[in-house]
């Protein structure tokens, strides 16, 4: 139980710090500097010489912006790509017109432009403080928000795309397309519910049936990911979900060791919240009936005497 709990802890605070972790990375300039042809070089006060280290190479901006996915020309296909699909979505629910299909792909394309002049004035803020330690800490603030576009998609509320797509089609077919893609977005979420549950396997020695009923349990209820945020913050918020479920229900599925050591992770991730909310991480509720919009639950929105 106690390597159950490091373990835990340990993957938890991976996954909160890999914005922290990603500043590793920069390439740090030599302590002191070389004489050149034989040239008599002064010394260099140590408080010049802390700010003269701090030197990140230019490469890390697109993996930083783009987790890792490419470069922006390849961010910018891809995009380009992803709305294709998105548009072919629609379509499989509901008759289209080529009118209305270049509707959408012209509102689709403006927001893919919009996005990435956002992210060209951001690399051009890089450029000014890459080298400056004392002022990089606020770009990588400003980054923060782009990151979370990038994870969650450019296509969703507020931008042009959704705004055409509301305008083209009737009041139903919204409801029919937003049903499709909380479908989608469901079987998401559960398969990362599955990789959790694997996870924890390895430590609780789970019985086939725990398995099942434990993945049953943390993907149940109406509410899925509307906003994921950052990806890597996915499974963190699992659990802080499932540190919602009352304890008598995880029991029904556990032994006692098991339910123990669980909680012990629980009580970690309840206090993750605020943090989930900042990262971009919105949940909604599937409509009664399936009619009316969708209802936006805030990660941090527990009522006390609710935790398990």
């Amino acid at each position: 139980i106690s390597d159950f709990g490091f373990r835990i802890s340990d993957l938890l605070k991976r996954r909160l710090l890999v914005a922290a972790f990603a500043l590793l990375v920069c390439a740090v300039g030599p302590a002191t500097a070389r004489a050149q042809d034989d040239e008599v070089v002064e010394d260099v006060p140590a408080a010049a010489a802390e700010v003269q280290q701090f030197m990140v190479a230019d490469e890390n901006f697109d993996t930083w912006v783009f987790g890792g996915r490419g470069t922006i020309t390849e961010n910018d296909r891809r995009f380009r790509k992803m709305l294709n699909v998105q548009i072919a979505g629609v379509e499989r629910n509901c008759q289209l017109s080529e009118d209305q299909k270049n509707k959408l792909l012209l509102a689709g394309n403006a927001d893919i432009k919009r996005f990435m002049a956002r992210v060209d004035v951001l690399k051009k803020k890089f450029q000014l403080v890459k080298n400056d330690q004392n002022k990089f800490n606020e770009f990588w603030q400003d980054m923060q928000p782009v990151q979370s576009i990038v994870q969650r998609g450019t296509f969703g509320e507020g931008s042009y795309y959704r705004k055409t797509l509301k305008n083209l089609l009737t009041p139903e077919q919204v409801v029919t397309v937003d049903a499709a893609e909380r479908e989608r977005r469901m079987y998401h979420y559960r398969a990362k519910v599955e990789m959790i549950v694997c996870s924890l396997d390895d430590v609780l020695s789970l019985r086939a049936e725990q398995r099942r009923k434990l993945v049953e349990l943390l993907a149940a209820g109406k509410q899925v990911p509307k906003s994921i945020g950052q990806e890597s913050y996915f499974q963190i918020a699992i659990l802080f979900r499932a540190s919602q479920i009352p304890a008598d229900s995880l029991s029904q599925v556990l032994d006692q060791p098991q339910a123990a050591a669980l909680q012990r992770v629980l009580n970690q991730a309840r206090g993750y919240g605020q943090f989930l909310q900042s990262n971009g991480f919105t949940w909604d509720e599937a409509p009664a009936g399936g009619q009316g919009a969708a209802v936006e639950i805030k990660a941090n929105e527990i009522r006390e005497g609710e935790a398990p």
